[in-house]
């Protein structure tokens, strides 16, 4: 008997993770989705995004294990690739998010206990806007609008980035979320 109920929990785990890594990544999408729309109203000349979604890639980094999380980061992008942008703005979108995923998630836990969201965030939207102006540079040989544009790109990556830390910090401490597994 005990075999049936140990096959209930872990089914239940089981659907209970993929239910909550589904709703985190719809959320990234429709984020995105927004964030693309308040971009351009409020950083019109300026190619970038808020980095709205990232609120879910962290989540994911702090609630899962690396398996899960990469789930979440990898679905996001390209969901979210096929739905806004085409094949050029996938790649670069691609490289930063993975560039910041493998980033926070190195800093998360090399550092454990010693750096909040807030800390790993500032580090995952640094190296997201470093992969994207990296890419940018080498698909369109960027090399003066990088040099003009970066320390811009990079200062509002570093604000959004701290504001994204505290939603996240805000929504673990407010929710006491754990780790789900």
């Amino acid at each position: 008997m005990e075999n049936n109920n140990t096959l209930i929990n872990i089914s239940k785990n089981t659907t209970h993770k993929i239910t909550l890594i589904s709703v985190l990544v719809s959320v990234g999408i429709i984020l995105s989705l927004v964030d693309k729309y308040l971009s351009s109203l409020i950083l019109p000349f300026i190619p970038t995004k808020i980095g709205l979604a990232n609120i879910v890639v962290l989540l994911g980094i702090y609630l899962f294990k690396f398996r899960e999380s990469l789930i979440i980061a990898f679905l996001k992008v390209v969901l979210v690739g096929f739905i806004i942008g085409g094949i050029v703005g996938f790649i670069i979108s691609f490289t930063g998010t993975f560039l910041s995923f493998f980033g926070m998630i190195i800093f998360k836990n090399l550092l454990k206990n010693k750096i909040s969201p807030v800390g790993v965030s500032a580090v995952g939207g640094f190296l997201h806007i470093t992969g994207q102006l990296a890419a940018s540079t080498i698909i369109f040989s960027f090399y003066d609008i990088v040099i003009y544009y970066g320390g811009v790109l990079v200062l509002i990556s570093l604000i959004s980035s701290i504001i994204i830390g505290l939603i996240v910090l805000k929504i673990l401490k407010d929710y006491k979320l754990k780790e789900v597994g």
